[in-house]
């Protein structure tokens, strides 16, 4: 019996990730598309590992590709049984951002963290057009004037904090990953974010970490073939605690919203030019509680995008060499 399930499993196996993956990948090559295929984990990864070993740059190999052929469009890679379109051409690239609500988004987070799924990032269809046009149209020539000096005032107190400290061992990239998450929590929320933290972190922080921890979640067989409900079902202490993390970032960052519109902050934040479009008449004018939240989560996703090597590096267990030999250091590297 147990040879029969383990024969079962191992054809299940071979069945998902390799047979029907190369299925999928069918289409592309018909369009003479590149596609590189790694068996059962991903090609995606496995070329952010030996990028990394050999040169330190996890996107190496697409760089090169971009300058050696500059006719190649785009590649696809396996994310397990998914095939992963990375878009080298920036009139594709162009397409993609401006027409979003004509491609399918898939969903990695499932409902365990709709938080991250119903802002810019995962929002679909007709809902992705409506947060486009209200988001775009508060990021006026104004509304960034009056955050300037929010972003020398943060950077320069972040700076002054490093100085102050020894740097010996402090990651080069992590620290501009905090500085520019504070920047954007308080272009979204003011200088009042500053007084909420979450387990003694500040909330920019906590977010970048819990979507560290659920980056770890999804590299494995388990998530690979049963997607988000094998996280959501709190199997392995670890998925608990990303589960509990999730949580509480919703119910912080709420709080923090709800605290704002009970005292009646007028300070011309982001956030303020969203809660006033509740104020619409028309209900397709208007952005509700959980979307502010949910794009707030989206801006610092994009920062953890942004800082692409630190991000797989940690996911995958890697570190990056670069690390600070003094303050000096660090304002060069910036």
């Amino acid at each position: 019996m147990i040879k029969i399930l383990l024969l079962f499993g191992v054809g299940y196996l071979v069945f998902k990730f390799v047979i029907l993956t190369l299925f999928r990948y069918r289409p592309y090559k018909k369009e003479g598309i590149k596609a590189e295929y790694f068996p059962l984990i991903c090609s995606f990864m496995m070329k952010q590992q030996t990028n990394f070993k050999k040169h330190n740059d996890a996107l190496h190999d697409i760089k090169q590709m971009a300058v050696n052929e500059p006719n190649l469009r785009a590649i696809v890679r396996n994310f397990g049984a998914t095939p992963v379109i990375i878009l080298l051409d920036p009139a594709l690239k162009k397409e993609f951002a401006h027409h979003h609500h004509l491609y399918e988004v898939a969903d990695y987070f499932g409902d365990f963290a709709k938080i991250f799924m119903t802002g810019l990032v995962g929002a679909k269809g007709d809902d992705w057009k409506k947060q486009r046009k209200i988001i775009s149209q508060s990021f006026h020539f104004e509304f960034l004037k009056e955050n300037v000096p929010v972003i020398l005032n943060t950077t320069r107190t972040k700076l002054k904090e490093l100085s102050q400290k020894s740097l010996e061992k402090t990651l080069v990239l992590d620290e501009m990953e905090r500085i520019t998450s504070e920047i954007v929590g308080k272009i979204f929320f003011s200088e009042n974010l500053s007084s909420y933290q979450i387990n003694g972190k500040p909330v920019g922080t906590y977010l970048a970490d819990t979507l560290e921890n659920i980056g770890k979640s999804f590299i494995s067989v388990g998530y690979l073939l049963f997607g988000p409900k094998y996280i959501e079902k709190g199997l392995w202490a670890s998925h608990r605690k990303v589960l509990a993390e999730v949580k509480l970032l919703e119910d912080t960052c709420k709080k923090i919203l709800d605290d704002r519109k009970k005292a009646n902050v007028q300070s011309k934040d982001l956030a303020w030019y969203l809660l006033e479009t509740q104020k619409n008449a028309n209900e397709e004018d208007r952005i509700s509680d959980e979307i502010i939240i949910s794009n707030y989560v989206t801006f610092i996703m994009v920062i953890k995008s942004f800082f692409l090597n630190s991000y797989l590096i940690k996911c995958l267990g890697w570190y990056s060499h670069y690390r600070i030999r003094s303050f000096h250091d660090f304002v060069c590297f910036g």
